[in-house]
């Protein structure tokens, strides 16, 4: 089972939430979401491997810290595969139209100039 919940006012969704010992909840945002659906196919040949540590780190990655998945963590994301790619979809739209809208407010307020004689600015007024 998989869950939606919110961390610093950022959406995460949550990988086997009712987990208990030794096992743990996996959690992440929708970046981490799309690192993961970019790397699928390393991460379903991963699990077959012998190897027990996969870095999917990004080349491109301002934090610095890297992307570490374990095979327990592997298992999770391919089992609720499903789940992760509606949640970072959903994700990604509500992110496009808010971005949308702080360009929109921006071209708003650098287009009005109270000072300015022309009739396109008293309508505003």
């Amino acid at each position: 089972m998989s869950e939606i919940s919110e961390y610093n006012k950022k959406a995460i969704i949550v990988l086997n939430p009712e987990a208990v010992e030794p096992y743990v909840p996996f959690s992440f945002g929708v970046l981490k979401g799309r690192v993961i659906l970019a790397n699928i196919g390393v991460i379903e040949e991963f699990i077959k491997s012998k190897e027990k540590i996969l870095d999917i780190t990004p080349e491109i990655n301002e934090t610095k810290k890297r992307f570490l998945l374990t095979k327990y963590k592997a298992i999770l994301i391919i089992k609720h595969l499903p789940a992760i790619e509606a949640f970072v979809e959903k994700e990604s739209m509500q992110e496009n139209k808010r971005a949308s809208t702080r360009r929109e407010n921006w071209q708003y307020a650098h287009s009005f100039n109270p000072f300015e004689s022309n009739s396109k600015n008293k309508d505003k007024i």
